[in-house]
This record gives C-alpha cells, structure tokens and sequence, in this order.
C-alpha cells in the first residue's frame, strides 16, 4: 500500500497538541505520567477515566486488510478485500479497482464486523449501546469496539469496575487503597470488624475473608479449625490396620474390637502444620502411638489436632473390647460322653473340633453302634454366626478309634489322630494296634479324606496319633509310648508331601532318649523347627519332665537343645504342653498332670527365648494361677496371641462365671479358668481372667485352647448341657446337665 506521510505527520502533531488520542477500543492511551488500567491483577490508583463513548479513530485508516476501518476513495491494495468504514458503522466497504468503496449496507440490527469485514447481529451486551462505549458488568469492563462483540478488561483483586462522571475505570474496592508498589489495591483493614480479623490460612478480598483451606471447618472471620484427615487403628503388632470413615464436623467415633486384641496402635495424620496429641502424649503426625491395656467394654481415648493458629478440634474414639459373652457350640448330635472339645484347632475363620468318645459308624450321625470311633466336627464364621459346616469321619470308623483326641489344621490341611488309646482309663484298646493319623483336604467348604498315615516300624500300644501337629506340607505324629529308645521313651515321625502323597520323611528320637519319659506327648511346628515334650522324663526326678528342640538341615532332623524347669519338682509334669510363638518365644507348661490322682506341684508354665549371642534357648519368665493349688492344672493348654497368650488352668476351683471373676474361690473343683496375658514391654503381664458363663464342677474348661488373630476358642470337654447346635451365651440353657461329659466350646470374639 502507497503510505500517505504528509496526513500521518499531520494528524500525529495533531494529537500531540491536544494532549492524546483516543484508540479504537475506547480507552484512553496513558501519557507521560498517567498510571495505565490494566487486567486482573492491576488497578488504577485514581479514576483514570475511559470515555462513555469514543469517536472513530482516522488514524487507523493507513493500515488495510480483514479487521482494519478505511476511509472512502483512497488507495487499496488487495482487490475484493472488505473492511469497516468506522466502527459501529452500518455499511461494508470492498477493495474495488484500487480504491475502497461502499459495497453491503447492513441491516438494521446489524452492524460491520471490523474483525471480519462483513455485517453481522449487535451483540447482546451491546444492544442499546453507542459505538466504542465502555460500560461495568459485576469486576468486567466491557468495551463495544463495534457492537458486534464486547471485549472484556478484567479488574484485578480488591478492585471494582465503577462509572463516575461518565468514564469507566478499575477503582479500589471499599476498604482497600492503591499499594505503595505497582498498580494493585491492598486491603486496609484486613477485614478487621470486630477486631479479629481473618484466620492467617485466609485472604481478605473485598473486605470478605475467604473460605477456609481443605481439612478445616469454620470461616475465614471466626477461625479455622482443623481435622483429622485419617485415623487408623490396629491391634497388636503385624495386624492390619483398621481405617475409620472420618465425616467433618463429626468428633466422635466407636470402633469394636476383639477380646484378643489387648491394646491398639493408633497412626492419625492432620494438615501441615499442626500438631497431635493422643491421650495426652504429643504425637508426631504419621507416627504410631499405643494404648495401654484394654480393659472388657469401653476404652475411651482422646485425639486432639491443634492449628498454629491455637484453634484445635477434640475428637473422642471409644475402643469397644468385645469378649464379655462368648458364642456356645455344641455339637449337632451331642451325647453323653463324647467329650466334644478334647482337641480344637482353628485358623482363620474356621474351627475343628474333635470329639474322640463320639459313637457313630459314620452311617448316621445319630448312630451309636462303634463306641469310641471318635468324630471332628467343621464349623465356619460365616458373618457372626459359627455355621456347622461339616461332621468328619475317619475313612472307615472302627470302635476305639479314638479319632479326634488331636487335631492340627494349616490352610487346606487338617490333621486328625486316632491313637486307639482310652484317655479316660489310660490305656490302649486294643494293644496290638500302634494307632495312626488322618489327613483331610479341604474342596470348597468340605473337608475330603486324602490319607492315613501310619508308622513304618509301628508296634502295638505306641499310641500313634496321641498328639499331631502340621505346617506348610510337613506333618508330625507323635507316639509317646514308642520303645525304640527304651521303654514307653516315646518318638515322633515326620511326614512330608512327595508327589501328591505323604511320606515318612524321618522318625525322630532324643539324642539320649530316657525310658518311660513319653516324648511325642505334644508337638509344636513353625517352618524348620519343632518343639515336643516329654511330660513323663524322669531323670531329674519322678516324672518332672522336659522338652527338646529339633531343627531341621538338607531333610534331616537333629535335636538342637533339651530344655528342663529350672528347679525340676517331682510330678510336675514338664513339657505336657508347648507352644510356639513369634520373636523366638516358646512356651512350655508344668501343669503336676498326675491320672493317679496324687498330690502334685501347683501348675506353672516357662518362657523361653533364643539368645542372639549363644544361639541358646535361656528361660526368662515364669507363669502360676492367681492363686496356685495343687491339681489346678495351670498349664494344660497354652497359645501365643498377637500380643499375649492364653494359658488354661482346667482343674481350677473357683465357682465363678464370666469375666473377672474371683479366682480365689474354691468351691467348684475342675470346672477349670483360662488366663488371658498381654505383652507389656517385654514382659506379660495377666489382663483376663476366663471362667465358662454356665461352668459347673467337673467341666475342665480350658482342657484344650485355640487362638487366631480374631477369636479365642476354649473347650470344656465335660461340660454335660443336652443342648445341640450353636447358640449365643444368653440364648443358652445355664442349668442342664442332662448329658454327662458331652463337651462345649467357648468361642470368645
């Protein structure tokens, strides 16, 4: 395009003597001195006005092409090119033989579209508007460049668009002034009202403060105060932990939990910036903090949050320990001395209860013909009930079996012995046949025979299958009365899984075996160690017993350290149970088990623990009743909790019922207790004292125990209620005893 220098020159001296012209958008250009109006973000420090209305800018005309406004008869370039005449002008002009000219009126409604070039519908901001004309909208100021489209200036923070004397400007907005650095408004008050002020995590724009940040509940005037973003809770060490479902606003929560779980870990987790305190003991955020001992029933524990600001949020979190009523099982054809309850085992939510006096031939459960076959019953927590799933027998039941005097379960394997030893009259029927040992895997929910194990050199009168343990896919018998390393000395057999089949992996002796000690009498596995007793081992004195370890290397079983009492007392009995448990623990219990009937050692259990240093297994602490008695058993059955462990005392006294009775009574000889321990520190310490809710003399409640992470299991093997099937504590009859020594279990939850 031909530039026309003279009128530019012009028409620039012209402004310049005026003071400024005014651009096409309708505002103002600043001259030397003038603050700008900008977008969000910046203000004017004064009314630095933009006119109502603005003229068409002749200064534009030198420029051509789609968006330009040109002047009639002067030089064009781009032939059949359109522009604007003017802004907000009715007609289109085209680039015709090098010159513009009028080409398209527009309608009415309608006016030239700079951008474009043709006509086009006034926007709808614009409808009754001049041409140029800038206006308020809410913190917008809209200019009407051609009335067909509004552009929008946007007012920065603590700014309003305002209208005054006819010019449009971004003006601070009440309580707020120019800031003495850049073109920007501050609040002046910081919406201090009422001497307040705004919460420090809130801003203060247009004399309003802004909501409160996430994780906080309140408003910006009268504080923020914070939340828990998570609470978790567990029990025990290796448990998983329990998350809460946290509502804001809401500072009170109840969490049930198990009556094995003795105390609980909380982790609770805030905004950045605050700090916690549970229970008084100021916690880091994310770190774990431990209760103490939980007593039965509530078990109240205060979390409070507090922001830098002082404000803080005091949230109550009720621990319910449940356990207080245990659920009643019995068996669905319980009878007269069946004894269900003389062996249990459980894992997960299943329980295996072996009834070793049950009487059927396996064609019926009502069938009495095969006296002291033996059974297991299979019940599932399906919810919150126990569900009798399944009543197991042996592969083919002979009488005298005495199948379910022990059971043992991992995973889908069950275990079941069947030593052909009378138990009640302690002695072996008949004496030609060593006993054997059944296992069952699980398909689906039933349990299905796989095997029968039996001793490869066996003889009659072992009692193989008097006591059997498992884990993974090793299986141990014992057969206390084993003679090979001496009279009634006793061994165990190891059986491993070949190929689909279980094998004599290896029988194993003592290194010095001692006749009449009955190793085998009790077995305890975890992965390549066991543990077994020798209750009857004389050398110390007359049946004071001991326990061995065994560790296995290439497949080869080998004794690693025999363990005794550290005073070993005549008929004590060491070694009639033993357990292990995790951190290198083994328990073992003295419980002065004499079927004579003779004066004997009150009951006592021993705790012993590998030294990093030796290797050696070096007895720390000693455990005896509340109040020690001769023939209260203490120690007839033992198990490792999470955080504690269970030791029965089935001949125990005391006539009390429940929970925390007094054991200190002696009026109700064998109705048996069980006795609940925590780990405080590295110690235990007693938390519970067990009594059966409907014990009566004679019962043996705790004759056999069985732990998970979730629920204890205590039988009664000679609990005599006639009632069937599974029922709740209050549901249960309290006072018959219509069926002499058919058994119950306690499941404690």
């Amino acid at each position: 395009m031909r530039w026309k220098w003279g009128a530019a020159l012009l028409l620039l001296a012209c402004c310049a003597a005026l003071g400024g012209c005014t651009p096409i958008d309708g505002v103002k250009r600043p001259t030397s001195g003038e603050t700008p109006a900008t977008g969000r973000g910046d203000a004017t420090k004064a009314d630095a006005a933009t006119p109502d209305t603005a003229a068409p800018d002749d200064s534009m005309t030198s420029q051509t092409g789609v968006g330009t406004v040109v002047t009639q008869a002067t030089p064009c370039d781009n032939e059949g090119e359109r522009a604007c005449e003017g802004h907000g002008v009715r007609e289109v002009s085209v680039c015709s033989g090098g010159m513009w000219t009028r080409d398209t009126p527009c309608k009415t409604d309608e006016r030239c579209d700079s951008t474009q070039g043709t006509c086009a519908p006034i926007a709808a901001v614009c409808t009754g508007q001049e041409p140029g004309s800038v206006f308020c909208d809410g913190d917008l100021r809209l200019v009407c460049d051609d009335l067909v489209s509004a552009r929008e200036l946007v007012c920065g923070d603590n700014q309003l668009c305002t209208r005054k004397g006819g010019r449009v400007s971004c003006t601070c907005a009440p309580g707020a002034e120019p800031a003495p650095q850049g073109d920007r408004c501050e609040i002046v008050s910081d919406c201090d009202t009422d001497g307040s002020g705004c919460d420090p995590l809130t801003r203060c724009v247009l004399s309003e403060c802004t909501p409160c940040p996430p994780s906080y509940v309140g408003d910006g005037r009268k504080g923020c105060v914070p939340q828990l973003d998570a609470l978790s809770v567990s029990c025990g060490e290796g448990s998983e932990p329990r998350i809460m479902a946290l509502t804001s606003g809401v500072y009170e929560y109840r969490m049930a939990v198990p009556m094995l779980c003795q105390r609980v870990t909380l982790t609770a987790a805030g905004p950045a910036n605050t700090q916690l305190e549970i229970d008084g003991a100021t916690v880091q955020a994310g770190a774990t903090w431990s209760s103490g001992l939980l007593r039965i029933g509530e078990n109240p524990i205060k979390v409070v949050i507090e922001a830098q600001s002082g404000r803080s949020s005091s949230y109550q979190l009720k621990i319910e320990r449940t356990g207080s009523k245990s659920d009643f099982l019995k068996a669905s054809n319980a009878r007269t001395e069946a004894s269900f309850g003389f062996g249990i085992a459980a894992e997960g939510n299943t329980l295996i209860v072996g009834a070793p006096f049950e009487a059927s031939d396996g064609s019926s459960s009502d069938d009495t013909s095969a006296r002291n076959a033996g059974a297991v019953y299979a019940f599932e927590l399906e919810g919150e009930k126990w569900i009798e799933k399944q009543l197991v027998k042996a592969d083919a039941p002979r009488e005298g079996d005495m199948f379910g005097a022990s059971v043992a379960m991992a995973g889908d394997i069950l275990v079941v012995g069947a030593p052909r030893f009378n138990m009640m009259l302690f002695k072996v029927v008949p004496p030609s046949d060593p006993g054997m040992a059944h296992v069952f895997r699980r398909s689906g929910s039933m349990w299905v025979h796989e095997q029968v194990l039996r001793p490869s050199d066996g003889a009659g009168a072992d009692m193989f299958g008097f006591h059997v343990a498992v884990h993974g896919q090793t299986v141990l018998v014992g057969a206390p009365y084993d003679s090979a390393g001496g009279s009634h000395a006793g061994a165990i057999y190891s059986f491993v899984r070949d190929n689909g089949a279980w094998k004599q992996e290896q029988k194993v002796l003592s290194s010095a075996p001692v006749a009449e000690s009955s190793l085998g009498v009790t077995m305890a596995i975890e992965g390549d160690m066991f543990v077994a007793g020798a209750m009857q081992d004389s050398s110390a004195a007359e049946a004071a017993g001991s326990a061995y370890v065994f560790v296995r290397n290439a497949g080869v079983w080998s004794e690693e350290q025999r363990l005794v009492a550290p005073s070993p007392k005549a008929l004590a009995t060491f070694g009639t149970v033993v357990a292990i448990g995790g951190g290198g623990r083994i328990l073992v219990t003295a419980p002065g088990l004499d079927l004579r009937q003779r004066e004997t050692p009150a009951g006592e259990a021993f705790l012993f623990q590998r030294d990093s240093t030796t290797n050696q297994w070096t007895m720390g602490q000693q455990f005896r009743a509340a109040v020690p008695r001769s023939v209260d058993l203490f120690g007839g059955s033992a198990g490792f909790t999470v955080d504690g462990l269970i030791i029965s005392a089935n001949g125990d006294a005391s006539s009390s019922h429940g929970i925390d009775g007094d054991p200190g009574r002696d009026d109700a000889p064998l109705s048996g207790a069980a006795y609940v321990y925590a780990l405080q520190g590295s110690d235990y310490v007693q938390s519970s004292y067990l009594k059966a809710f409907n014990g009566d003399p004679g019962d043996n409640f705790g004759h056999s125990v069985a732990v998970t992470g979730t629920y204890l299991a205590v039988a009664g093997p000679f609990e005599s209620s006639a009632q069937r099937g599974v029922t709740a504590q209050d549901q249960a009859s309290g006072s018959d005893n219509s069926a002499s020594a058919s058994g119950a279990v306690y499941v404690y939850r």
